[in-house]
């Protein structure tokens, strides 16, 4: 496994936040007016929380996979499963970003992952400021937005512990510690996914926020489907329960007292 091959020589990509009027978003933040909010997890079992947390307006099957309809505090929120690996999150996104009229204001990725720095532990918080690909001929994609510094801020507002790095995908699970200590050693990512880079190639396509915040489920090793199995809806719920604080912030503070 060349992982070092992944970033050498690459100039990282920038999924920068396109321009925004701050007037209307000011406005948007006080008074409570709707936010186009699209969520993409992988699994349904990382699903689940997010139903069971918040009230479900309706579901339907988009021809990618499940689709929710959420309501809260005024946010419009739809709630997707990709599927798993790259080309299923690539597909699966495309499809909800484009076949609706009005594009997501921001797409958020809530998922589990596995360790893959030496001291990422079980259930860590990670929040993804670059998405690295196991395909060499792929560049590095940093993860830059307004709406990564408010999720950002919440956590910090919060005092909820959490960690910031790279995120590694690679189209297989990674279960054994050879290859964790390859990927750790070439790359210096803080944790490994199945979806990532897919969600952000779509994302940057689009110029479109994405704000990537992964729940370590397991060490990616030899326990990783036991690990995953065990700590999964723990990992989620957690996740949920960030989510609806987020939006909570989002709609209680003004842009000017973030900056």
């Amino acid at each position: 496994m060349a992982i070092r091959d992944c970033i050498l020589g690459l100039e990282p990509l920038k999924l920068l936040s396109p321009e925004r009027d701050d007037r209307k978003l000011n406005c948007r933040l006080n008074k409570g007016i709707q936010m186009n909010i699209l969520i993409a997890v992988a699994h349904q079992l990382e699903l689940d929380p997010f139903i069971a947390r918040f009230s479900v307006e309706h579901s339907k099957n988009n021809g990618h996979g499940k689709e929710y309809q959420l309501q809260h505090e005024g946010h419009h929120i739809r709630l997707i499963r990709t599927g798993i690996g790259m080309d299923s999150a690539k597909a699966s996104l495309e499809h909800a970003v484009s076949s609706q009229e009005k594009s997501p204001e921001l797409i958020l990725n809530f998922g589990t992952c596995g360790g893959i720095h030496p001291d990422r532990q079980i259930d860590d918080l990670v929040l993804g400021t670059q998405v690295i690909c196991d395909k060499p001929e792929c560049p590095p994609i940093d993860l830059v937005s307004e709406e990564q510094d408010n999720f950002r801020d919440y956590l910090t507002s919060q005092k909820t512990p959490f960690f910031e790095g790279s995120v590694f995908s690679t189209e297989r699970a990674i279960a054994n510690e050879r290859d964790r200590y390859a990927i750790y050693s070439g790359t210096k990512a803080q944790v490994v996914d199945m979806e990532g880079y897919g969600l952000a190639e779509i994302a940057m396509k689009h110029e479109l926020p994405l704000v990537m915040m992964k729940s370590v489920s397991d060490n990616a090793d030899e326990f990783v489907m036991k690990d995953f199995l065990v700590n999964v809806q723990d990992a989620m719920t957690a996740l949920s329960d960030h989510l609806f604080g987020f939006l909570n912030f989002l709609s209680a503070t003004p842009k000017g007292v973030r900056d």
